[in-house]
């Protein structure tokens, strides 16, 4: 009966050890993962560079607010997965737009003192390693509707505080020859089951950047934030 009790409670201890020490594993993957993404990143900015100048379009943006940092205690809630899957759709241009290569992009938000290189993909694999990039979406810059979705509350947390934004906020997507601004029009929460957000804009030669997160503590709805390029 002792050797059962011993096992139990040894099985439990390192049940809890595992529960304990999961979000820091997937903290150090998401920090490793950006590290080796942004080495990438700079590597292929400097090649660009040495080829033709860089492009750039800037405009005067607010001050970024000092913000409280990043809550230990979100980080060790359960994952809360970003699981966008579009409706079936036999439209040819959106399934031509799947074989286009994103860019090497990294996603800045001085408000919000975020940082990160973006990867291509919403699936979970992609979304571990940074904010993913939805591949039937436009890409930065161009014309429809440019797509990034990223996690909250696990691996790297990218997105942790883009609920903090405000009409006027600055979002740019640096590719390595050039560098375009979006300024964010709303910031709302919907349902998980609201694919409207993923549709391009009315105007077909507008430029919008969608920005999708979870909820906190619940996933059952999604953050959307919503910008527009800013002129040149």
């Amino acid at each position: 009966m002792k050797r059962i009790l011993r096992g139990a409670l040894s099985l439990l201890f390192v049940l809890g050890v595992t529960i304990a020490t999961w979000p820091l594993g997937q903290r150090a993957y998401g920090v490793w993962s950006q590290r080796s993404l942004e080495s990438q990143w700079e590597q292929t900015k400097r090649a660009a560079g040495a080829h033709h100048p860089k492009k750039t379009t800037s405009q005067p943006h607010r001050a970024a607010a000092k913000h409280a940092s990043q809550s230990a205690a979100a980080q060790g809630n359960a994952a809360a997965a970003i699981s966008i899957s579009r409706p079936a759709t036999g439209n040819s241009a959106r399934r031509a737009a799947v074989a286009r290569e994103l860019p090497p992009t990294r996603i800045a938000i001085p408000d919000i003192q975020l940082e990160a290189v973006v990867v291509s993909g919403l699936d979970d694999k992609a979304l571990a390693r940074g904010p993913g990039h939805d591949p039937q979406s436009a890409l930065p810059g161009e014309p429809g509707n440019c797509v990034i979705a990223g996690h909250r509350n696990v691996y790297g947390s990218w997105f942790y505080r883009v609920d903090a934004l405000w009409a006027g906020s600055l979002i740019r997507l640096e590719t390595p020859d050039a560098t375009h601004n979006y300024q964010v029009l709303t910031v709302q929460t919907v349902a998980e089951s609201d694919y409207t957000v993923l549709r391009p804009p009315a105007d077909p030669n507008a430029m919008r950047l969608t920005l999708i997160t979870c909820t906190l503590p619940h996933s059952s709805n999604r953050i959307i934030v919503i910008a527009e390029k800013v002129p040149d």
